[in-house]
């Protein structure tokens, strides 16, 4: 966060998105660097800082910016297994039923993380967060549903 507020201070557009699309906010949310697609490589457990989402937010990042993939900062968070940010991005606003470019919610992609062929790309996520983030989603969506 401290980086963050430096650069901005100098002069960076903490809105300025990549040549795909990808918003900061969608990297803070867990937006991979090295792939295409969401990845779990950002955040860590210990790295991930809802403080950074807070910051993007009122630097003016669209929260249901979709990227070239068609993925959206909840989407990463979905992948990501971060529960809280899923959490912070749905009450700020983020849209549930928003799909990628593979027709997925972001539901669709944290349930995902339990198909065994996608393994190998799990980078440290914990069951626990799996499920946590899973059971988030789908009592956030059964209650928006019920609005």
């Amino acid at each position: 966060v401290e980086a963050m507020k430096g650069l901005a201070d100098l002069g960076a557009d903490p809105r300025l998105a990549s040549m795909e699309q990808t918003t900061p906010l969608m990297v803070a949310a867990g937006l991979g660097t090295r792939s295409r697609g969401p990845s779990g490589g950002l955040p860590r457990r210990g790295n991930f800082n809802l403080e950074a989402l807070d910051l993007l937010l009122k630097w003016g990042n669209d929260i249901n910016a979709q990227n070239a993939n068609g993925q959206t900062a909840l989407h990463a968070a979905a992948f990501a297994a971060v529960h809280q940010a899923v959490q912070f991005l749905v009450d700020h606003g983020a849209r549930m039923d928003l799909q990628d470019s593979m027709g997925r919610t972001p539901l669709d992609v944290a349930n995902d993380n339990l198909r065994v062929e996608f393994r190998p790309s799990l980078q440290n996520h914990e069951p626990d967060d799996v499920e946590k983030t899973i059971s988030l989603l789908k009592t956030l969506t059964s209650a928006r549903a019920a609005r």
